[in-house]
């Protein structure tokens, strides 16, 4: 029987540890999709860490760690049957680096969101676990890799999992291109909301965590010089720097803390310390996150606006420059032989080192992405994408209606006024205005009938719709006056004012269907005016969305109970 020294023992820990990125990285771009392709981001991380398990045992794993040729990949070998890294034996190292693969490629998914074929991310995952991420993964920790042998420093991951999958995020977003309704013709920028930031949240922290188990199984294999508590501090500092940083750059540039930002801030915290959290100190690391917390703003801003690169969850900002700036930094702030020491020699190297794995990295995805275009297409259609990848590619329409009516596919998507003419008369199940069979005024016929009285008391409605905010208030006031029953529905809409302008990620987004409050009575005894007039004491505050009041005539009121009708149907007593 073997039995596991601690090292090999707290390697499979870190593996396991490591594992909760996956989870983490598909809540984080679930949540920040809309929710008509919440599961399609799911499943896309879900069943390529299956295939990535699969071909990096197969082939990758020898192509990172095997034996040197010319300092550029590893010659394979089948199943790794006959490597090993360092001194920890191949089961465990294949354990722990199929987990950071599997990081770095599903790292990059989120940046081609709601537009991508199913079929594109599996073949993606099959050229980056066999080919790209092993060979720029040996160039920095292979035996006899050549950014290894110039002393270029990576601890856990900064440039070969976080540049790599920001490099391929940036190419892939130009070749696929942006979302419709994204960019306007005019140049204007649309945001396009995240359904459910919570989740993302929750993914950041589980992503959060299991970074700790990187940096842990990276302790292991490069034989760091100092604690592992020192490694973990650093990472903690660092990537909590960089939240406060964000929530107040955006708290102050946009009035209000940009969650979906501030997400990205904890994650680009983490990208840019990976590098060298074994050799800068504590402060240097508070100063990394603070300087990362600043760039991963108007990273973001600048990508999605100068750049025009469609990305949903912000990947190529918060991986790929943040990751960068992380190596970089690494030779300013390493206590051995950066900048901090006394020294410009590493900077150099590291700086000499991301540029090579941006342009290696660019080459191989703009091949890979071309090549899947001419064989599978990387878009879906237009039909396909407005509708939702969820029932296009996974046939889950019924999934999320839960029983509910199933709201219109266009509805959640930002059109650009110049592109809605194009979109009537889609196959979606609708009828363009020009096709209808009938004008509308045949079709929407309106009858008027003149109310009911008996004994001199008028059947009324009165609906109002308000503020969700002031209907508790309104509510008791009714009941004061006399009112016994009301129907109260909760309603989207919007007015003279439009809805309002909010800030999604650096971008305008309007809020055009605000959630309102629709309360609706039938009254006899009671005025009409009575009610209007308690109305506007408890609305009124002179500002927009204060609401209306609608007042109409009722033909007649039947109570099913009694059969009553009319006056005598609205009164009763308690039973």
């Amino acid at each position: 029987m073997i039995y596991p020294t601690a090292e090999f023992s707290w390697l499979i820990v870190a593996a396991f540890l490591a594992f909760i990125i996956q989870p983490g990285v598909a809540m984080v771009e679930s949540g920040l999709s809309r929710s008509k392709n919440a599961a399609d981001m799911m499943i896309r991380v879900y069943t390529n860490f299956g295939i990535i398990i699969i071909l990096f045992w197969f082939l990758g794993f020898s192509v990172l760690f095997g034996r040197d040729i010319t300092g550029l990949f590893g010659i394979p070998d089948i199943g790794a049957s006959a490597l090993t890294q360092g001194h920890v034996s191949r089961f465990d190292a294949v354990l722990f680096q199929t987990m950071l693969c599997a990081a770095a490629i599903a790292s990059f998914f989120g940046a081609l969101a709601e537009r991508t074929k199913f079929s594109v991310f599996c073949l993606c995952s099959v050229c980056m676990s066999l080919v790209i991420y092993p060979i720029v993964g040996h160039w920095v920790w292979g035996t006899g890799g050549w950014l290894a042998a110039l002393g270029f420093h990576d601890f856990a991951g900064g440039a070969v999992l976080h540049v790599l999958s920001g490099t391929a995020a940036f190419i892939g977003c130009k070749m696929v291109g942006p979302r419709i309704g994204k960019y306007n013709l005019d140049g204007i920028v649309n945001a396009i909301r995240g359904h459910n930031l919570a989740v993302s949240i929750q993914g950041l922290f589980l992503l959060w965590l299991g970074w700790l188990g990187v940096a842990c199984g990276s302790f292991v294999l490069r034989h760091a010089e100092v604690s592992l508590g020192f490694v973990l501090q650093n990472l903690q500092l660092a990537v909590a720097a960089s939240i406060v940083t964000t929530l107040l750059v955006t708290w102050g540039r946009y009035g209000k803390p940009d969650v979906s930002m501030i997400i990205n801030g904890g994650i680009a915290g983490i990208a840019a310390v990976s590098s060298g959290c074994d050799v800068i100190s504590p402060a240097g690391a508070v100063c990394i996150g603070v300087l990362t917390g600043i760039v991963i703003v108007f990273s973001i801003e600048f990508v999605d606006k100068k750049m025009r690169a469609d990305d949903p969850t912000g990947a190529i900002s918060t991986h790929g420059i943040c990751g960068a700036l992380g190596c970089v930094l690494t030779g300013v702030f390493s206590l051995q032989n950066g900048l901090a020491a006394g020294s410009s020699m590493l900077i150099m190297t590291q700086i000499m080192g991301i540029v090579s794995i941006v342009v290696c990295v660019a080459v191989l995805c703009a091949v890979m992405f071309y090549g899947i275009d001419k064989v599978t297409g990387l878009r879906v259609s237009q039909v396909e994408e407005l509708a939702g990848l969820d029932f296009w590619e996974h046939g889950l329409a019924e999934v999320y209606s839960q029983g509910a009516p199933v709201l219109d596919p266009l509805a959640d998507t930002a059109l650009p006024d110049d592109r809605v003419p194009t979109l009537q008369g889609m196959k979606l199940g609708r009828k363009s205005e020009e096709n209808s069979a009938v004008s509308v005024e045949e079709a929407v016929m309106v009858e008027h009938r003149p109310a009911q009285l008996k004994a001199g008391h008028k059947l009324t409605q009165i609906t109002i719709i308000t503020s969700e905010l002031r209907f508790e208030a309104l509510k008791n006031a009714l009941e004061k006056i006399g009112i016994t029953g009301m129907t109260v529905t909760r309603v989207l809409g919007f007015g003279i004012q439009k809805g309002h302008v909010d800030m999604y990620r650096g971008a305008q987004v309007k809020s055009r269907l605000l959630p309102k409050v629709k309360v609706e009575l039938i009254v006899s005894a009671i005025s009409p005016q009575v009610i209007v007039n308690v109305a506007k004491k408890i609305l009124y505050t002179g500002r927009y969305g204060d609401g209306k009041v609608f007042i109409y005539d009722v033909e007649n009121v039947v109570k099913i109970r009694t059969s009553e009708e009319g006056y005598d149907a609205l009164q009763d007593y308690t039973i």
